[in-house]
């Protein structure tokens, strides 16, 4: 079945696969066009390679190719981030290991090959690709470590008027941020922010306690402290004048609101206190409210196996109604119910083949916005192990997960600052990898967190088809993108 559905994956691929095959006539005649230069970071960490005359070299593990018609291929660095078309890849490149001597020497001195072996896609057959990311992966951690901290999610609440049944807060005592506590957090942000600066508001429901984020965002902007904010709401409670001081005076640029399902089973599940009416048809005008401003709106469908069929009946009423806005976008995801992931695996199967159907689903609505390539290789997995990123509770405690249980310790307060180191480094610490790691094109993007009770111990063969698929769509679409940005 699983095999079933990433045959469904590909189908949305067919028109590119055709600009491809024009594509693929105007390659350069060296044989080779660079679509994508290499990250900077990454290419002064590494230099050029210099592969000896008679080495014997394979096609890196971290590279991925992609069919562009007639024997050509779209092939990346998946470690560098480069881009290229190569002429002939398919029966040349990626077969490099099959290919006999003399056919290697008959490409060895071509400019592909030049090429792509001083650029890192080529290298020595004894290479250990892993390592070599590791020690990359260190250097630019260092490298790239901001000065202060640049992202703050901060708790206005951790009451909401929903009553979501998956919801990882239940147990969590009703409270919301006082005003005092909100100057001391804008306090606090003046005194250990870098430039530019990124706040989250979070909750429970954040507009069920909307006076702080005023407070807050008056405080700094009098300090002259730049910032923008983005929001997780339900998006019940957002207003015309929610709106015009969002625009005003938070600088709110996108909001995240989950929708579960069409009507009926939507207001079934969120079962809203004190709602009148339909509390879907307010959110549906709310998003638009959002939209017209000019706030980028991204909904979040969790999936489950009760509501997967409704979800495509949803996809079709945001379709008609949203597709014009380009601010607009839908992802989709499995229930995270406060339980570890490793724990859901025995429901992975059946769940992510309709995860996957949805998604398909997505694409084919135009729902979905494209995926683009990353720009380096990854350092943290999230905010929790950042030294540049933090979580403010309502009452000033902090914490490096937003998601936060009756059980999650602080490490910290906005008062006292840092108190248990401890509980910053239980966030840092990463499981062993498995011998799948060792040769998987997706190891540089891949940071995992053994705290992490969304993350898994180790790699499910769905996951890991969900993002190879993934990333092949973000370099179809910064290769279709390539005309434009070139002529820019």
């Amino acid at each position: 079945m699983l095999l079933d559905v990433m045959t469904v994956l590909l189908v949305h691929r067919t028109h590119v696969l055709k600009h491809l095959l024009i594509r693929s006539l105007e390659i350069v005649k060296n044989g080779m066009e660079i679509i994508r230069e290499p990250s900077e970071i990454i290419a002064k960490t590494l230099g050029e390679q210099a592969v000896g005359q008679d080495e014997a070299v394979r096609l890196a593990s971290w590279c991925v190719a992609v069919p562009a018609g007639d024997g050509n291929i779209l092939l990346l660095n998946n470690f560098t981030k480069e881009l290229v078309l190569v002429e002939n890849g398919e029966d040349e490149f990626l077969r490099l290991p099959n290919l006999s001597e003399s056919d290697v020497d008959k490409i060895r001195g071509s400019e592909p090959f030049d090429y792509l072996s001083r650029h890192w896609f080529i290298v020595p057959a004894n290479l250990d690709d892993k390592n070599l990311i590791d020690e990359v992966r260190s250097v630019v951690s260092c490298m790239n470590k901001p000065e202060g901290i640049i992202g703050y999610t901060i708790l206005t609440t951790t009451d909401c008027n929903a009553r979501c049944f998956y919801c990882y807060e239940q147990g969590l005592e009703r409270v919301n941020m006082s005003r005092q506590t909100a100057l001391d957090t804008a306090e606090f942000i003046k005194k250990t922010a870098g430039r530019k600066i990124k706040l989250h508001w979070f909750g429970g429901e954040p507009l069920f306690n909307s006076s702080v984020i005023d407070i807050i965002t008056d405080e700094l902007k009098k300090s002259g402290i730049e910032y923008h904010s983005t929001m997780t709401s339900n998006g019940y409670l957002i207003t015309d004048s929610v709106v015009k001081r969002a625009v005003e005076s938070w600088n709110l640029k996108g909001v995240q609101i989950t929708l579960d399902g069409t009507e009926e089973i939507y207001n079934r599940r969120k079962a809203y206190a004190g709602s009148k009416g339909s509390a879907f048809q307010r959110v549906l005008g709310n998003i638009e409210k959002l939209l017209q401003a000019g706030i980028s709106v991204s909904v979040r469908m969790n999936l489950d196996m009760d509501n997967a069929e409704d979800l495509h009946k949803l996809c079709d009423l945001l379709a008609d109604r949203f597709s014009s806005y380009e601010k607009f976008g839908v992802y989709a995801h499995y229930i995270f119910d406060g339980k570890t992931a490793d724990s859901l695996y025995y429901a992975l199967d059946e769940t992510y083949i309709e995860l996957e159907k949805l998604r398909s689903y997505l694409r084919e609505k135009g729902l979905t916005r494209r995926g683009k390539l990353g720009n380096t290789i990854k350092v943290s997995h999230c905010m929790a192990d950042k030294d540049s990123s933090i979580v403010i509770s309502e009452t000033g405690k902090l914490y490096k997960c937003q998601h936060i249980t009756p059980t999650t310790e602080s490490f910290g307060t906005i008062y006292t600052g840092v108190e248990n180191p401890d509980v910053i480094d239980y966030w840092r610490n990463r499981p062993e990898d498995g011998e799948i790691c060792e040769n998987c094109p997706l190891y540089a993007d891949c940071i995992r967190l053994s705290a992490c009770p969304d993350d898994f111990a180790f790699c499910p063969q769905v996951i890991y088809d969900e993002k190879l698929e993934k990333l092949k769509n973000a370099m179809l679409y910064t290769y279709e993108e390539y005309p434009e940005t070139k002529q820019s």
